[in-house]
């Protein structure tokens, strides 16, 4: 499943924490802006989400979204272009 992961974490350490686990957990992921990334993960929305909550507080925000490729629009970096036309 394909995913986009918007977060605002409030704690530089946390963020710290939180983007390593990012980058390192998942074998298909891009960071396509500063507080985004595309993920491709066989977890569903659930399961990812709830990976991705564990060492945040209330104060940080978070958001995954199940999108289908078709219907993404947007001007992005030409890395995360390549991404998805590389993946898609």
């Amino acid at each position: 499943m394909f995913y986009v992961v918007n977060f605002e974490i409030k704690n530089p350490e946390r963020e710290a924490t939180f983007l390593n686990h990012l980058e390192t957990s998942f074998q298909d992921e891009n960071r396509c802006m500063p507080n985004s990334f595309f993920i491709v993960s066989d977890l569903d929305k659930k399961a990812l989400y709830n990976q991705l909550r564990k060492g945040l507080e209330n104060e940080d925000l978070l958001l995954v979204a199940e999108v289908k490729l078709p219907s993404i629009m947007g001007w992005l970096p030409a890395s995360s272009v390549d991404w998805l036309a590389k993946k898609y």
